[in-house]
């Protein structure tokens, strides 16, 4: 039986000329390893199969010559994070999610084809899912959801922000399971991002059978989501963000929350959190200096925020991590 590697990937990495990396654990301690072919540009992907059903991969590459990308594109289901195409970007190793998320779904097979420019840089991490875990494994795995992968995903908008999927992308992005507790991890954080996605359909489905919301009002929500991204560390009035929403105070406070089921305060303070979280997991800082940094002029609010959200306090998350 073929697996998602040889049914998914394969022709894609042919295609493209990505070989197995001599030292495939300078990224991860598990999976598989390709690098880029140097004729074409410079980078990797990591991919993490598992059996015929689903699959992670992170990867960054950047063009030194203009491409033309062209395969055989078969039925697959993809959820995942990019930064794609841009030119004059920084090649990274490191890099993490942006809020946008993005959803493909095929029920057919076709021929994909995209041109590629000198210089362009992708960093992206998908999780992608076989037509066969659509048909058998979903149904089982959530009995009570009456709509399958393929519809759920179909609905998803280009640069959609859904904050729980893309903390959880970040936290697949910054770990390094051991080969013995890979499988599970992975498995594990597949199914959270199944049930963020099922969650936000729900909502969506509610805003659907109640009141719409006009797409300028969604489109200004979104960028509202994105200044947000940029300047969490700042103290940001409400009526400067209503400015920039053109909506008054109280409905922008509306429909933020139903939209991203959170307040404007709470996905705020989630932003913080998970900086704070980076910041005490891969540096030396104290916990007030992480405080300032991540927007708090009071360590005892920091600490609050951050017990709240984790249920432990910044020391205690720091120690249980070494």
């Amino acid at each position: 039986m073929k697996t998602i590697l040889d049914e998914y990937y394969q022709p894609f990495f042919d295609m493209l000329g990505l070989f197995p990396a001599k030292n495939a654990d300078r990224l991860k301690d598990c999976g598989l390893l390709y690098q880029l072919n140097p004729d074409i540009g410079d980078g990797y992907y990591w991919l993490y199969p598992i059996e015929n059903r689903y699959s992670v991969a992170i990867y960054s590459l950047k063009f030194k010559t203009d491409f033309l990308i062209r395969y055989e594109n078969k039925q697959c289901l993809m959820i995942g994070n990019y930064v794609f195409p841009k030119t004059e970007q920084t090649f990274r190793t490191d890099f993490m999610p942006t809020q946008s998320i993005f959803g493909y779904a095929s029920k057919q097979e076709d021929v994909f084809q995209m041109k590629i420019n000198r210089g362009t840089v992708v960093n992206s991490i998908v999780i992608c899912f076989s037509q066969e875990f659509n048909r058998e494994f979903f149904p089982k795995k959530f009995p009570g959801i009456s709509s399958n992968l393929f519809t759920i995903l179909s609905g998803i908008d280009e640069n959609e922000i859904i904050p729980e999927i893309t903390e959880v992308l970040r936290q697949i992005c910054l770990f390094r399971p051991a080969k013995e507790i890979a499988k599970t991890y992975y498995e594990s954080k597949i199914m959270e991002v199944l049930c963020f996605l099922i969650q936000w359909y729900k909502r969506q489905s509610l805003l659907s059978d109640h009141e719409e919301i006009p797409t300028s009002d969604k489109d200004h929500l979104k960028e509202i989501a994105a200044y947000l991204d940029q300047h969490f560390t700042d103290s940001i009035p409400l009526d400067s963000l209503a400015k920039i929403a053109c909506m008054s105070q109280n409905k922008l406070t509306a429909l933020f929350k139903k939209t991203y089921g959170s307040t404007i305060t709470e996905y705020v303070q989630s932003l913080r959190v998970n900086r704070s979280k980076d910041m005490l997991l891969n540096s030396d800082w104290s916990v007030g200096a992480i405080a300032n940094e991540v927007g708090y002029k009071l360590h005892s609010s920091f600490s609050e925020v951050f017990k709240n959200s984790t249920g432990l306090t910044p020391n205690k998350f720091r120690k249980n991590a070494l």
